[in-house]
């Protein structure tokens, strides 16, 4: 299983300030695994504030009420040196923060 970085998600849908900017290597194929900390789920992760999308090769993905989701294979659509802002989603698809994610 390749590396990866954990993204905690709190109850109000903001994600721990230690987390907000998590780096992950495309030459380690780093992961992130957004965990629900407090069961306040579920949540949807969207790579759809700019043009420049995902780093990953998916664009959405679905954290559980209680749960977590890993992407796969590192930041193999990424460019390196890039940050990519994602929106966490509460379950009536409105934005309670948007952190980033930047390949290194």
């Amino acid at each position: 299983m390749e590396p990866f970085k954990t993204v905690l998600i709190k109850s109000n849908g903001k994600v721990k300030d230690t987390d907000r900017n998590v780096p992950v290597s495309q030459v380690r194929y780093e992961n992130v695994r957004w965990v629900d900390r407090d069961n306040a789920g579920p949540w949807k992760i969207t790579f759809d504030k700019n043009a420049i999308g995902s780093p990953f090769t998916q664009t959405v993905y679905d954290v559980p009420a209680g749960g977590d989701v890993t992407t796969a294979g590192g930041p193999e659509a990424g460019t390196v040196g890039t940050t990519y802002s994602y929106s966490v989603r509460n379950a009536s698809s409105t934005i309670t923060d948007d952190p980033d994610v930047e390949v290194e």
